[in-house]
């Protein structure tokens, strides 16, 4: 209890941070979310390549405490962790500022779109962050290179994204610690060689479909054409879309949400005021800090950032990549500049009431999707037939909600022509219904599958954001 003072605002914040997302976890899961729970509930893919322990991790935990609904469980561990990075954010931070100033950092961090959505969801990246973190403020608490690199080694097992964090880390080792900068540099990377030999004892001792060490390693950019490293037009205007969201969410529901809940235009234009505040106050406000020693250490943290941010770039812009990079920048700006506490509180405040009304709030108590209403359609009207153009999210989620039983659920146009041709009814909400303008929707290059044939809507099923229809093709 003495670590609960009634003046520490930042420990208040870790604190408040990590209730809310232990109590707003999300409704409203994403596929590989979904995914991952059925694997860790039935004991089926417990080592992916490029997470290769975080199942694993998930799968012993479940059994431990004789866990069935695999799908809260991880959105709960993950709540924890993500409280668990901030309480490691704060420790660090204190050693460049003062504790009010770190307190509206960590709120700062905390409502971060890229960083709440995973502390609430069920996906892989906090824990690998939490060691990353770990690993940071080990290393700048001394010369601690084996225990640095153990940790780093640790978050890439849980995901190979994190990789990027060792190098910069690495460097940082290498730059800094003069007296014995070789026989330094061959600890930190004969440590990490346990990384290798983790994948090489998962390799030989499950089954799998590749053909040597490497090719597993690389699994997904070998065995799926949909992964891959390319600098293709779409990263230039995907890459800064998605690195403001790693802020604050941006998305095409936020207009019938505001539509359907006025009341949340509130918050909304408190967080513009307050944005627009933190700009004016920023003049003026930063100054290069007087203690030069934190200045390698700041920019191997940019180095991080620039890495992590190039990746991601390069990954098609991938958002799920940028999650860390609001940490590595904080680390950077505060070892290296003194930041007044001013613009840091407006835009924490501004961040904070952004993401809670239109990110955190709608994904636990709304459905901000057709995706959830169409699946308790379909188990509810289960032997009727059924075609979506892409139907992952709803096949995932009838299978968790509903393992023992089969759906007809079909998703090509030549499925389709059969089962029209043979006389069958089929039902869909692939048509009829409004999407909201997403990165998935602006990078969909269906032709209308729909063109040859007559659509009647025959039901319709109201939820959070209005009316989804069901039409009949025929």
């Amino acid at each position: 209890m003495n670590l609960i003072k009634k003046n520490d605002v930042s420990l208040w914040i870790v604190t408040g941070l990590t209730l809310l997302y232990i109590f707003l976890l999300s409704s409203n899961n994403t596929i590989d979310s979904i995914a991952y729970s059925l694997d860790i509930r039935n004991g089926g893919e417990l080592f992916y390549p490029h997470h290769l322990l975080f199942n694993a991790f998930g799968f012993v935990l479940s059994k431990l405490f004789g866990i069935h609904n695999t799908l809260s469980f991880i959105c709960l561990i993950n709540a924890l962790f993500a409280g668990g990075c901030l309480w490691i954010m704060r420790r660090l931070l204190l050693s460049f500022t003062d504790n009010k100033t770190v307190a509206f950092i960590l709120l700062f961090l905390g409502s971060c779109y890229g960083f709440a959505r995973f502390a609430t969801d069920a996906e892989a990246y906090i824990i690998p962050l939490f060691f990353a973190l770990r690993g940071s403020k080990v290393i700048f608490s001394g010369e601690k290179i084996i225990s640095t690199s153990l940790l780093l080694s640790i978050s890439c097992l849980f995901h190979q994204l994190f990789v990027f964090w060792w190098i910069g880390l690495g460097i940082y080792i290498f730059w800094n610690f003069e007296k014995n900068r070789l026989r330094n540099s061959a600890k930190y990377i004969s440590t990490a060689l346990i990384v290798p030999a983790v994948y090489l004892i998962v390799f030989l001792l499950t089954k799998n479909d590749c053909n040597n060490l490497l090719e597993f390693i690389f699994h997904d950019y070998v065995k799926y054409s949909n992964v891959s490293i390319s600098l293709n037009p779409t990263i230039f205007w995907l890459t800064p879309i998605n690195f403001v969201r790693t802020f604050i969410q941006v998305h095409g529901y936020i207009l019938p949400l505001l539509q359907n809940y006025f009341w949340i235009l509130i918050p909304v234009v408190i967080a513009g005021i307050c944005f627009f505040i933190g700009l004016f106050k920023l003049k003026g406000s930063i100054t290069k800090s007087s203690t030069p020693q934190t200045h390698k250490y700041a920019f191997s943290h940019l180095l991080i950032f620039a890495l992590q941010f190039l990746f991601a770039a390069i990954s098609n812009g991938n958002a799920e990549f940028m999650l860390m990079l609001p940490f590595a920048l904080a680390i950077f700006f505060f070892a290296k500049y003194t930041i007044k506490l001013s613009p840091v509180f407006y835009f924490s405040i501004g961040v904070f009431l952004w993401n809670l009304s239109l990110a955190i709030f709608p994904a636990h108590f709304l459905q901000t999707s057709i995706d959830e209403p169409m699946a308790k359609y379909i188990e509810q009207h289960s032997d009727k037939l059924y075609f979506f153009p892409e139907s992952g999210r709803i096949d995932m989620l009838l299978e968790y909600q509903s393992p023992e039983k089969k759906y007809n659920i079909y998703n090509s146009k030549e499925e389709l022509d059969s089962l029209i041709q043979t006389g069958n009814t089929v039902l869909t909400n692939a048509v009829n219904n409004k999407s909201f303008m997403s990165r998935g929707s602006l990078l969909d290059k269906n032709v209308n599958l729909f063109s040859d044939y007559k659509i009647d809507k025959v039901d319709s099923i109201n939820y959070s954001f209005g009316t989804m229809y069901i039409s009949k093709v025929e």
